[in-house]
């Protein structure tokens, strides 16, 4: 399996619409979902993400992350992006989602906080899908 194939698989466990699945199948572009808003396909074009974009080019290409969506928080003490990723190790596969529920745990994620960067780091968060979003809860 590739990591691609890997993360359609996570895609779908995630409840993540299909036709955008089939979107990022199509053009290999994360799928970023902004606030709790529908998800859309990120890419360069995105001018209120446009950091975003440039973040996730970085993350590819200097960190060697294949990256399958983005989640957008804005706080009232910071603003925050969530990039969900596929490992380059295969044997961390299985390990990288687990449900609990109506919420899962993904544990391939680059926690970028775009107010205080020095926080920013590898980790875990707890995702819920709200029907037409994914949203972090923690």
């Amino acid at each position: 399996m590739t990591q691609k194939e890997k993360a359609i698989e996570y895609m779908r466990v995630l409840g993540i619409d299909e036709e955008l699945i089939n979107a990022y199948s199509e053009t290999n572009k994360a799928i970023l979902f902004d606030n709790g808003d529908v998800g859309v396909l990120l890419n360069e074009q995105s001018l209120d993400h446009a950091k975003a974009y440039a973040k996730k080019i970085e993350l590819e290409q200097e960190r060697g992350l294949f990256i399958y969506a983005v989640l957008h928080e804005t706080f009232n003490f910071c603003e925050m992006y969530d990039f969900l990723f596929v490992s380059n190790y295969s044997e961390d596969w299985d390990l990288s989602l687990k449900s609990y529920g109506d919420f899962y745990r993904v544990t391939a994620t680059y926690a970028w906080n775009v107010s205080m960067d020095h926080w920013s780091d590898m980790g875990s968060i707890f995702v819920l899908n709200t029907g037409d979003s994914l949203i972090r809860i923690s």
